[in-house]
């Protein structure tokens, strides 16, 4: 759509000139958020586990989403500001003022990008980010029991299934099979048995089916006040090889995505399941937020621009990033206190705010006038 008084030329100018700036921040703040994702969660999850650069890239890319919703009005707000300051510092809008560009022109170039930037935002936080959420829990829930199927405890992992604790520990960097195995098992009030071997193999056939683990080299210590140390009975030893069949090693099944309302896409949070109400309807709130403070985003930054005189350079810019990173922390709180009024409620009363800050910030941008437009001799 051609913006008013904008040739379209000029108009593709400005608009790749947005799109770079925009696409240079999200990365920067992606790059910061999955930074400390990677070296604090997922990197630890790939040593601990056993799993390499593949399980990395793939988990790094389902985390991803999850920042965009709240990177996203702040990269705007950026974006908008400095692009507009600096083609207004060049001469470019009192060139332009002889054909027609005016306020108003700045006020629905803001509006278009609002609305492009709410409903990215709805996409994202609506149905992108929760679907990758999904997909990352359940990829981190197969890698920590994929020892189990493999055989490749990584450098050190621990499992605990149905009381009984299992730890591995690789007994050298350059052994991939064997490891040093630590078994606790209890049996029952005040009994327990400890099993160490000095390698295992796991075999596992279906996640159906009951596991079977062999341990080689293994000692068995049982401790009980009602019975002497020894092996118990379902446990047979065989060419040196002890075999214990048991159903522990069932992989538990990971949660369907309908029993967490941070996995629902906003139709579903819409109509949650039963006994998700009250959290179905505060993520449906917490997404709707985001989209309106990507909505007002570029007309805080347009306003921030208007501002920019010699006097502000340090002050306005700032204070206006500053806002709706505020905003941004803001909304899971305001989403708690608005719920308490009913979903739908809840929604006009966002919607409601957002069209009325939106027109505050329009008047401001409206009263500004050719200071709107008029270079300040701001060294950008």
């Amino acid at each position: 759509m051609r913006l008013l008084a904008l040739s379209p030329t000029y108009q593709r100018r400005l608009l790749r000139d947005m799109s770079r700036f925009l696409l240079l921040f999200l990365v920067g703040i992606e790059a910061i958020y999955l930074s400390d994702k990677l070296l604090t969660d997922l990197l630890l999850a790939a040593m601990n586990y056993g799993h390499g650069a593949g399980f990395l890239l793939r988990s790094t890319a389902l985390a991803t989403p999850e920042i965009l919703l709240l990177g996203l009005p702040l990269a705007l707000t950026m974006t908008v500001f400095l692009v507009l300051l600096q083609r207004r510092e060049t001469g470019d809008f009192v060139a332009l003022a002889q054909i027609g560009f005016a306020p108003r022109t700045v006020i629905g170039l803001s509006l278009g990008l609002g609305g492009l930037g709410c409903a990215a935002a709805l996409a994202i936080g609506g149905v992108l980010a929760p679907l990758a959420e999904y997909r990352l829990g359940l990829m981190l829930h197969q890698a920590r029991y994929a020892v189990l199927t493999s055989g490749n405890p990584g450098i050190r992992n621990v499992i605990n299934l149905d009381g009984a604790t299992i730890l591995y520990h690789r007994l050298a960097p350059d052994d991939a099979v064997s490891a040093r195995v630590f078994l606790h098992l209890p049996i029952g009030a005040g009994a327990f048995r400890v099993i160490t071997a000095r390698d295992s193999q796991v075999r596992f056939d279906t996640p159906d089916d009951d596991g079977v683990l062999g341990l080689t080299g293994a000692q068995v210590t049982g401790f009980s006040t009602t019975e002497p140390p020894g092996l118990r009975r379902d446990m047979a030893v065989s060419a040196g090889r002890m075999v214990y069949h048991t159903d522990i090693f069932a992989v538990p099944q990971f949660q369907p995505r309908e029993s967490a309302a941070s996995t629902l896409t906003l139709p579903e949070l819409l109509a949650p399941p039963a006994g998700l109400e009250r959290p179905a309807q505060e993520a449906a709130l917490q997404i709707i937020l985001a989209a309106m403070l990507a909505f007002l985003s570029p007309l805080v930054a347009a306003t921030a621009m208007g501002l920019t005189r010699r006097a502000l350079v340090p002050l306005a810019g700032p204070v206006g990033v500053g806002l709706v990173l505020a905003g941004g922390f803001a909304i899971a709180p305001a989403a708690d206190w608005l719920v308490r009024f009913g979903l739908w409620e809840s929604i006009g009363l966002a919607l409601a705010g957002g069209i009325a800050l939106a027109s505050l910030l329009s008047l401001v941008l409206a009263l500004l006038g050719d200071a709107l437009l008029a270079p300040a001799q701001v060294r950008l």
